[in-house]
């Protein structure tokens, strides 16, 4: 009898344990990438240094700020901070953030369609330049125009440079939102990108790469 209360007690304590572990388990919030996607996100953070390289005497030859510029990497998913705010100069990474691609042509959350073609809800690959300022549907926009024949029809497709206000900009906690081709932020990290690209001389490029 004695050892059968105890054994009574130990179920209860296992049970008590679980019931604690569910709990705390379900109370944070749980990450969506997987140790092979965060190696993925590492390994694009190592290229940065490589892309600035790559681009800086563009920026040079053709007169935009060489102290910022706004990398984004097709090939992580949606879920990931692919989007890199850098000061050339420096290849310091000021500022990393989740950013929206185009649902058009079936792209899902990890694979990304390209398209140049108006109506089609892609993205684009290649260089933009960060043009006018202004208050549109969603709030502070930037226009851009397409420097590349892989986005040259940009400004036609009114593909701008926006927040939306339901985006998050945590990885692991959703909602993260497609765009009509659009490189779309999250309010709060648009506001941070806003606020160093306002303060340059010159214009800023934005190069949407895979």
């Amino acid at each position: 009898s004695m050892g059968k209360t105890r054994t009574n007690i130990w179920r209860l304590l296992a049970l008590f344990a679980l019931i604690i572990a569910g709990l705390l388990i379900y109370s944070y919030p749980r990450s969506v990438l997987s140790p092979k996607v965060l190696e993925k996100k590492a390994q694009s953070r190592r290229l940065i240094p490589e892309k600035v390289d790559e681009i800086l005497p563009f920026l040079e030859a053709n007169h935009y700020s060489t102290e910022l510029a706004i990398l984004v990497d097709m090939s992580l998913s949606i879920h990931q901070k692919r989007m890199y705010i850098v000061n050339p100069q420096t290849k310091q990474i000021l500022h990393s953030c989740l950013v929206a691609h185009g649902k058009g042509n079936q792209s899902s959350e990890d694979k990304v369609y390209f398209s140049n073609v108006p109506n089609s809800f892609c993205s684009s690959l290649g260089k933009y330049k960060i043009a006018e300022r202004y208050t549109g549907r969603f709030g502070d926009s930037y226009r851009l125009d397409g420097l590349d024949s892989t986005n040259s029809k940009a400004r036609k497709r009114a593909i701008v440079f926006h927040y939306y206000e339901h985006q998050s900009s945590s990885e692991s906690i959703g909602p993260h939102y497609f765009s009509e081709g659009c490189p779309m932020l999250a309010e709060e990290d648009w506001r941070i990108v806003d606020e160093y690209v306002k303060v340059q001389d010159k214009r800023c490029i934005l190069w949407i790469f895979s």
